[in-house]
């Protein structure tokens, strides 16, 4: 597969937003329906203690939440690959938008599963959320656009001097396909891979910050129960990143696929070494 250009000129056309828009909000308009049928559970007594639809729909939420913010660092980073990361921004608001649309369609469905309009009594709660979710995809931005430009430059001086020696060049970072299920070779990968992990650092913060609180509340808790708390861990925040990671993975070659039709806008390969002094 051709490597596009990191660092082109070239504007991410709007309609190249239509793939990344459509997977992004059907999935989250999924999870606000997933959220809809866990408030359902919560209202119906029967329901919460008889049965295990409370586990089930908390650990596809949290599944859910990982995985939407893998594929949005997915697509970012491929629009970055493609275009640079100063000329996507109307993906940047996309992926505001489709956070909003998150926390909008799952206070709708908690209010819609009551019965009532319904505004968060936790605000607080809510924005810190998002304002997570927007520090990890920042991270990636910035550590995919570094990574990625250093391979650019780096392939561009050995195209330069295989130019010079009339021979092709040799050792340069190869972005796509992937050859390997995770390589700090590729910075695609090697972005992603430290994107995911701080995801889940941030969910593994929250997931001890909310244990201590139900500790602190007046539960009990011995030796005995870190093996559950671990097993939780593992389903909860483990296994979501790890799903997250293979999701953002699939996200890119999505995107790439679709670019790689006769049909996609794709920038020009000779703008690289007109623009390596921009910066991000």
């Amino acid at each position: 597969m051709s490597r596009p250009n990191a660092h082109s000129s070239t504007v991410m056309p709007t309609k190249e937003l239509r793939f990344p828009a459509l997977f992004l909000f059907s999935f989250y308009a999924l999870y606000g329906i997933m959220k809809y049928f866990e408030q359902i559970v919560y209202f119906d007594f029967v329901l919460l203690y008889d049965t295990i639809w409370a586990d089930v729909l908390d650990v596809l939420a949290h599944l859910l939440e990982v995985c939407g913010i893998a594929a949005l660092i997915g697509f970012l980073l491929y629009a970055i690959l493609q275009y640079g990361a100063k000329n996507i921004r109307s993906l940047y608001l996309l992926a505001g938008g489709a956070l909003l649309f998150k926390y909008v369609t799952s206070t709708l469905a908690v209010g819609l599963a009551g019965g009532m309009l319904y505004f968060p009594e936790d605000l607080f709660s809510l924005l810190l959320s998002f304002l997570i979710e927007s520090v990890e995809i920042t991270f990636a931005t910035i550590l995919g656009h570094t990574l990625i430009r250093r391979s650019q430059e780096k392939n561009a001086a050995l195209d330069r001097a295989a130019t010079v020696l009339g021979r092709p060049a040799e050792n340069k970072t190869e972005f796509l396909p992937f050859r390997r299920i995770i390589s700090f070779q590729n910075p695609l990968q090697k972005t992603t891979f430290w994107s995911v992990l701080v995801v889940c650092g941030f969910r593994t913060m929250a997931y001890i910050i909310d244990e201590i609180a139900y500790t602190a509340a007046g539960a009990l808790f011995s030796a005995a129960d870190i093996p559950v708390t671990l097993l939780y861990w593992l389903i909860l925040v483990a296994i979501p990143t790890v799903a997250g990671y293979f999701l953002a993975l699939g996200c890119i070659l999505l995107a790439a696929k679709r670019a790689a039709k006769p049909h996609a806008c794709k920038p020009s390969t000779d703008a690289f070494n007109a623009s390596t002094n921009d910066e991000i």
